[in-house]
C-alpha cells in the first residue's frame, strides 16, 4: 500500500509521536484526583489511544504499525538524550542540577515498564479496531472505538502497574491504580466520541479511503 498520496497521514503521525514524547515528561509528576494518585501524563495519554484509533480506522493496521514502532523509537531516543544531559557536568553557577535530574531522570524499571506497556497496548488497540471493522463491515464505529480503547488501556494499565510497582506497593493499591487509569482513559474517549467520529468521517472523505485489513498480517513485526 502506497501512502504518498495521503494528505493528512504525516500530520497525524507527527501528532501521535508528539503525544508519546510529551507523556514521557509529564509522567514524572503525580497529582491527586479525588481519592486517586495519578501521573500528570494522564491528561495527554488518552490522546495516544485516540490517535491510534484514528490511524487504524482510517489508514488501516498496516500503516499504523510502523508509526507505532517509530513513536517507540523516538521515546527511547528522548530518554537516552535526557539521561546524557543529566550526566553532563553543570557549571557552578547553575544550581538546578539536582532538581533537573530528579524531574527528568528516568527510573529504569518504570521506563522499561512504560515502553513495554505502551507497545503492547497500542498494537492491541489497533488490532481490535481493524478486526472489529472487518467483522462489523464498517458499521458501529463508536462501539469499536470504545471497545478497542478499553482493551488497549486495560493492557497498558495492567502491564505498566505490575512491572513498575509490584513488590513495592500493596496489591490493593495496585488494583486501585489499574482501575483508576482504565476508568479515566475510557471516559476520556467516550466524552470525546462525537469529535473523534466526526474527525474520522471527515478524514475518510478527504483522503478518499476506507481501509479494511482483510489481507494484512497482524504480526507486529511483519511488514505485510
Amino acid at each position: 500500500m502506497k501512502n504518498n498520496h495521503y494528505k493528512y497521514l504525516t500530520y497525524i503521525a507527527m501528532l501521535y509521536v508528539s503525544t508519546f514524547l510529551i507523556s514521557n515528561v509529564l509522567a514524572s509528576k503525580v497529582f491527586q484526583l479525588g481519592v486517586f494518585d495519578l501521573p500528570a501524563a494522564v491528561i495527554v495519554y488518552p490522546l495516544i489511544f485516540i490517535l491510534d484509533d484514528i490511524l487504524a480506522e482510517v489508514y488501516g493496521y498496516r500503516l499504523t504499525r510502523p508509526i507505532i514502532w517509530f513513536a517507540l523509537l523516538c521515546s527511547i531516543i528522548q530518554i537516552v538524550f535526557l539521561q546524557l544531559s543529566i550526566i553532563l557536568p553543570a557549571i557552578p553557577q547553575w544550581t538546578f542540577q539536582h532538581a533537573y535530574a530528579e524531574t527528568l531522570g528516568a527510573v529504569p524499571r518504570i521506563t522499561i515498564a512504560g515502553l513495554v506497556a505502551i507497545a503492547c497496548a497500542q498494537f492491541s488497540n489497533a488490532y481490535v479496531i481493524a478486526k472489529l471493522k472487518i467483522k462489523q463491515k464498517g458499521k458501529h464505529l463508536a462501539v469499536r472505538l470504545v471497545a478497542s480503547t478499553f482493551i488497549g488501556v486495560t493492557v497498558d494499565a495492567v502491564i505498566f502497574v505490575c512491572l513498575a510497582f509490584i513488590g513495592k506497593l500493596p496489591l490493593l493499591i495496585l488494583g486501585n491504580m489499574i482501575v483508576a487509569q482504565i476508568v479515566i482513559k475510557v471516559s476520556y474517549e467516550i466524552i470525546l466520541l462525537p469529535v473523534i467520529t466526526t474527525v474520522i468521517d471527515k478524514l475518510k472523505q478527504k483522503e478518499s479511503i476506507d481501509v479494511y485489513d482483510t489481507t494484512t498480517n497482524f504480526n507486529p513485526f511483519s511488514r505485510r
